[in-house]
């Protein structure tokens, strides 16, 4: 129940997250629909009769807001409206707010008419100016993916780890169990008894042996087994849940950016090149989702890669350790194995080596060596990692170990 009680509370804790994702989710398709529907609204003079700009202050911001009132004909009828641009509010996202009034009190001073954009579905929806703001906009997408990220990402997660869990052996207890069939009467010899020879009386029965006796493992037997492949260390890859947890997240950002492209590719058509840029969001996304791809792809081929070795790099002796996959793909062009060590974001040793495909006979059990040179200071703090890779046909083969040496881990 504690496992169900973790997951319950965690999606919980995602639901503010993802309301506030979804909320200016909202916001930003709604500015952007009516941008792209008010250039085909019909353009009419207006007449100001009042253009204010309102400030409030407070004690971390001041924000602003262009205020005006118009009248306008349209289909022969006089309407009246205080509608100004795309979004309504008070912000200091950019000097949007203190341009349009600019450009509103000159019109207002003089007394001239200025351009009203009126829905010809519904003459009293207008508006004065219908400029995109990118910086709004963006705003706006920063709450949508970090925070809807966040919420749609550990709500799916906790869901997913919910469903894990239920099929676990922790929700047996939820299921009667079967009652085990009793076992058939032995019937009874009674044929007349023989008599027993003074030898065979003499044997003690063996004590049966309880079945459950019969079936446990010696703990100390099976460390022992297990020692002999794992030689002391032993590192592995990326499991399964990692790579669900960054596909969560590709996913969950292309559902929230590729609809940008409906909105945003007539301006792209228009030739505006600051509408455009918003593209880069939906093409990140497909970069994650064809990286989640490339994830899930090797995983379902590879599965884990396991790296064991005696010790870590010592300064002037040879590091040797013996990398191992289940699998049974062919490598016919052998396998490229780079160990790289760095301080401080700093290359400081690094060697390559190519092995053949011999090692990979019956599944990968490759045997590695490199030669760590003397004048590598490993009382230092060292990144190391190992990559070893293999060209096969279809999704390539990639094991990555990483581990620390030095003052914090201690050389060993």
């Amino acid at each position: 129940m504690a496992g169900n009680f973790r997951f319950g509370c965690l999606f919980l804790f995602s639901l503010p997250f993802a309301g506030v994702g979804t909320l200016m989710m909202f916001l930003t398709f709604s500015e952007l629909w009516d941008w792209r529907s008010s250039y085909s609204w019909d353009e009419v003079q207006a007449k100001l009769t009042k253009v204010e700009l309102e400030t409030n202050q407070s004690s971390d911001s001041t924000t602003y807001q262009v205020v005006a009132e118009y009248t306008y004909d349209y289909g022969g009828r006089q309407f009246e409206n205080s509608r100004v641009g795309l979004g309504t509010g008070a912000d200091n996202v950019g000097d949007y707010h203190q341009k349009v009034y600019e450009r509103l009190k000159a019109s207002f001073d003089r007394q001239e008419l200025v351009t009203c954009y009126v829905n010809p579905a519904n003459p009293g929806d207008s508006l004065l100016d219908r400029e995109l703001r990118y910086g709004m906009l963006l705003f706006y997408l920063v709450f949508v993916l970090a925070f809807g990220g966040v919420g749609y990402g550990l709500m799916a997660y906790s869901l997913f780890q919910a469903y894990t869990w239920l099929k676990s052996s922790k929700f047996q207890f939820l299921v009667k169990p079967k009652p085990k069939p009793k076992p058939a009467p032995i019937a009874k010899d009674v044929s007349p008894e023989k008599p027993k020879s003074p030898a065979s009386s003499q044997k003690a029965e063996p004590s049966p042996v309880p079945q459950a006796k019969q079936e446990q493992v010696n703990p100390q037997a099976a460390v022992a087994a297990k020692s002999q492949w794992m030689k002391g260390r032993v590192l592995e890859t990326e499991g399964g849940k990692k790579i669900m947890r960054r596909a969560v997240i590709a996913v969950v950002w292309n559902v929230l950016s590729i609809p940008l492209v409906f909105f945003v590719w007539p301006a792209v058509e228009e030739g505006n090149f600051f509408t455009s840029l918003l593209l880069i969001i939906p093409v990140i996304g497909l970069v994650f989702l064809y990286g989640m791809a490339l994830d899930v792809l090797h995983w379902r081929r590879f599965g884990l890669s396991h790296l064991s070795f005696d010790r870590y790099p010592q300064a002037g002796q040879r590091f040797e350790a013996i990398l191992r996959n289940r699998t049974l793909e062919r490598f016919d062009k052998g396998f490229d194995a780079q160990l790289t060590a760095r301080t401080d974001k700093q290359v400081v040793f690094e060697d390559q080596v190519h092995l053949s495909s011999d090692h990979a006979r019956g599944g990968v059990n490759l045997p590695l060596e490199f030669e760590i040179p003397d004048s590598l200071d490993l009382q230092a703090l060292i990144d190391w990692q190992l990559v070893v890779s293999a060209d096969i046909p279809g999704v390539d083969f990639r094991a990555a170990f990483a581990w620390q040496t030095g003052s914090k881990k201690g050389t060993e």
